[in-house]
């Protein structure tokens, strides 16, 4: 009974996978070609050649903490990448020295010959390595760069929507 059941699972598990399709990767994507290139948003405004919305739009840019907030966001993606980065050994190097002395030549007189200051040194050097078989380590170096790229571009469409509405509140 139970190799009959058996081998009617083996047999329906053959024939599922006999029904499965054979992956061939993704579709490519054709895209259309654009008309234009890309506008750099980066400083738009000053192409009306108008000093005082240029200088409004650079004191908002200046003083928004939202801006500041985005630019540390940055900094901190780009901390994590270079921390990431654990395809190199690490390596640590200790050192010390000291010198002890026990209690007196009197407490101690059969041992009166013997030197009672002690001096020490020790140094010591460890190295640790992670071999990455599976790529744990390089997805997430990957990871951390592509955060690094999302946070750069949060913080250049915060910059482009902040002089967008200062531009727009200045042109009213």
């Amino acid at each position: 009974m139970i190799a009959l059941r058996a081998s009617r699972a083996a047999a329906a598990a053959a024939l599922l996978a006999a029904c499965t399709p054979e992956y061939r990767g993704a579709p490519e994507l054709v895209l259309p070609p654009m008309a234009a290139p890309a506008t750099d948003l980066r400083a738009w405004w000053q192409q009306f050649d108008d000093p005082q919305l240029i200088a409004v739009v650079e004191r908002a840019l200046e003083h928004n903490t939202d801006l500041v907030a985005a630019a540390g966001r940055v900094a901190e993606a780009a901390a994590l990448v270079r921390n990431a980065d654990d395809l190199l050994p690490d390596s640590s190097l200790r050192a010390s020295a000291g010198r002890n002395q026990t209690s007196d030549r009197n407490a101690f007189p059969r041992f009166s010959v013997i030197d009672r200051a002690n001096a020490f040194h020790t140094i010591g050097i460890d190295a640790t390595w992670e071999l990455d078989l599976w790529g744990r380590i390089r997805a997430g170096h990957d990871a951390a760069e592509a955060d690094l790229l999302r946070s750069d571009a949060l913080r250049d469409s915060l910059r482009a929507s902040l002089a967008a509405r200062t531009a727009q509140s200045y042109l009213r």
